[in-house]
């Protein structure tokens, strides 16, 4: 049977890449399979908070029974405390897998130009699609990265909290409401949803991605049948036979 990658995410077969571009290729590829794995640490993030919110509903549930038995409600007490801070865990862990998004994304648009090969065989004009389309999804980033990994030098003194608060509203600190994470960073609210709906918006720019690489890894499969049409004959039966 032959054995597929993902889509967007098989080697580019560097036997029809000049040699100084198998190295900066296989970065390349590097980059391009870490985006799923971002999306995927998302999806856990958010199931972390599910879990947390399923588990305190039903123990508080539970506490306001007013027969239920001392040795019970001391169980249950437990459980809302123990996972009393999981929802900002997950909050701060979502944040920053968009952000690493964002410099992952950044970085393949970046390395591309390094390899031109592949640039022209990819769909280079849909790629450069993905990161206007990741900015109009996420604008903040980079700001909410630095609101969740920086809390202690936002709040070092009093002149630093005034600076990263909202007037009126005061400072923010990896609050979750709900699904929702808010922060305040230099005087502004940040929010981020931690819902499909975040995860289908990340789930469209890889699909630009994915589709844009695919698009260079099928043209080096056709020039490789081309160039070595034996080598390719006896690649396809391994291929098959594994």
């Amino acid at each position: 049977m032959d054995r597929k990658a993902p889509l967007g995410q098989g080697f580019i077969n560097s036997n029809v890449l000049p040699p100084d571009e198998y190295e900066e290729a296989a970065h390349l590829h590097f980059l391009t399979i870490l985006l799923p794995i971002y999306i995927h640490r998302f999806y856990d993030a958010m199931m972390i908070l599910n879990h947390a919110r399923r588990a305190t509903d039903a123990a508080r549930s539970r506490l306001e029974n007013k027969n239920i038995i001392e040795s019970e409600r001391k169980t249950r007490s437990v459980i809302v405390e123990h996972y009393w801070y999981w929802p900002h865990l997950a909050g701060r862990d979502a944040a920053m897998t968009i952000y690493h998004f964002d410099i992952g994304l950044r970085s393949l648009l970046s390395s591309i130009h390094r390899c031109p090969t592949v640039k022209e065989m990819a769909d280079y004009e849909m790629l450069k699609m993905a990161y206007p389309l990741f900015r109009k999804y996420f604008p903040d980033a980079v700001h909410l990265r630095n609101a969740v990994g920086h809390v202690a030098e936002l709040v070092q003194t009093r002149e630093h909290v005034s600076q990263n608060s909202v007037k009126g509203k005061g400072f923010a600190f990896e609050q979750v409401v709900g699904r929702t994470l808010y922060v305040t960073y230099k005087g502004k609210t940040i929010t981020l949803e931690i819902s499909e709906i975040t995860l289908q918006k990340l789930n469209e720019v890889w699909t630009i991605v994915a589709h844009a690489m695919q698009k260079a890894i099928d043209a080096a499969e056709v020039k490789f049948q081309e160039k070595y049409p034996e080598a390719h004959a006896l690649q396809q039966r391994l291929n098959q036979s594994s």
